[in-house]
């Protein structure tokens, strides 16, 4: 699901490309590293969190990109006759 999230993030063009691809991707980053250490012979419930850190690194620049945006409303007046207020 979380894949199927991004791929629709990343059709609108509304976020940026690169948060929204670490963020895609830490599900298929989960599955990987637990096959690998598990084949490897290594515990992988000590490494997981690991295959996390692109999800939490993508969730930080969104936010941040989110918050630096101007906000829709930025260059109106705020009379009452401009119209009911923005929500």
């Amino acid at each position: 699901m979380i894949g199927l999230l991004g791929v629709g993030m990343l059709r609108a063009q509304v976020l940026p490309p690169v948060p929204v691809t670490l963020f895609s991707l830490t599900a298929p980053a989960t599955v990987v590293t637990a096959a690998v250490l598990t084949a490897a012979g290594v515990d992988p419930a000590e490494y997981i969190p690991l295959s996390m850190f692109p999800c939490v690194l993508g969730f930080v620049w969104l936010g941040w990109a989110m918050w630096r945006e101007p906000a829709l409303d930025a260059g109106r007046t705020t009379s009452r006759t401009s119209g009911p207020l923005v929500a």
